[in-house]
This record gives structure tokens, C-alpha cells and sequence, in this order.
């Protein structure tokens, strides 16, 4: 919800079971020059973001940045997430988590700020878990477990090698 001129920029408002923003995934309201446009997000099981990001902001002038509201999921997991209100001269916008379980990696951000102007506030409500460096991705590169074992007897009779047993002296 973008303003690339002097209009305010546009309200953005979500409703979902789970929300799931990856690999540069976003939900922004930007505008250049006036007042910034408000998040809210409303989810009751699951925000995740991972390398995703939710933004409000302002670029140039003095108006002041969009809020960013998150209401009741179950769990926010942020692995390297960002949630960012941020303005140029005006006042930062305001974040407001409220959320039963959030999970931040050491590289998530959650930032309210304003260049020149008043930076905004940030309410958590919500038991920070704090995992430290436990929080990663699983790689979507499969290994393919059947190259690790030996061939089966099945194999090895159709192909005319009976199997051996061994036995010790």
C-alpha cells in the first residue's frame, strides 16, 4: 500500500489462520513524502517470518511513519524477521505485539525510529523465548538415503550375486 507522491500512503489489514513470509517476503505501506499507512495483522495460530519482513515507513518530509499492529497469534517466530515503523522527520510509528509465544533470533529486528524526528514506541505484549542461536533453517536439499546402504538381497539375486554368509573360525 504505496504512495510514490504527496498522498498518504494506504491502510493494510490482515486476516488469517497463519502467515508465513520467507526469503525476502513483505508486507509494506510506504509513502514518500506524507503520512505513513497502518499494519494490522490479526492471525491465531502462527506468524512466521523468516527473512520476511513487515514495514511502515516514510521516506522524505515530515510526516509521520505508519503503526504496525499484531494481534493475538499463538506464536510470532522471527528467524532473521524484521518489523520495522520507521519515518524521516516526523514521528517513528508505534509497534504493538501482542502474542502468546515470541520466538526472535539474534538477527531478528523490531525497530520504531525516525531519522530526525520523535522515534516510536514498542509494546511486546508476550514471554520473549529467547533461544539464542537454537533457531535455523532446515535445508531443502534432501539427502537421498537409500545411496548410503548396500544393496539387498533382492537386488543382488536379480542380478545373479547370491548372498554370502561368513562364518568365523
Amino acid at each position: 500500500a504505496n504512495s510514490l507522491g504527496t498522498g498518504n500512503a494506504g491502510n493494510v489489514h490482515i486476516n488469517a489462520n497463519e502467515i508465513h513470509l520467507s526469503n525476502g517476503g513483505e508486507i509494506t505501506s510506504a509513502a514518500i513524502q506524507a503520512i505513513g499507512g497502518n499494519i494490522v495483522i490479526n492471525t491465531p495460530y502462527l506468524l512466521n517470518l523468516q527473512q520476511g519482513q513487515i514495514t511502515t515507513s516514510v521516506h522524505n518530509g515530515i510526516g509521520n511513519g505508519g503503526n504496525i499492529l499484531i494481534e493475538n497469534p499463538q506464536f510470532v517466530v522471527s528467524n532473521q524477521g524484521k518489523i520495522i515503523a520507521q519515518a524521516d522527520a516526523g514521528q517513528g510509528g508505534n509497534i504493538h505485539l501482542i502474542a502468546a509465544h515470541f520466538i526472535p533470533s539474534v538477527e531478528s529486528l523490531v525497530s520504531a525510529s525516525s531519522n530526525l524526528g520523535i522515534d516510536g514506541q514498542i509494546t511486546i505484549n508476550s514471554p520473549t523465548e529467547d533461544v539464542g542461536n537454537q533457531v535455523l533453517s532446515l535445508s531443502a536439499n534432501y539427502l537421498n538415503a537409500a545411496s548410503l546402504f548396500p544393496r539387498s538381497c533382492d537386488a543382488r539375486i536379480a542380478d545373479q550375486r547370491p548372498s554370502e554368509f561368513v562364518r568365523p573360525f
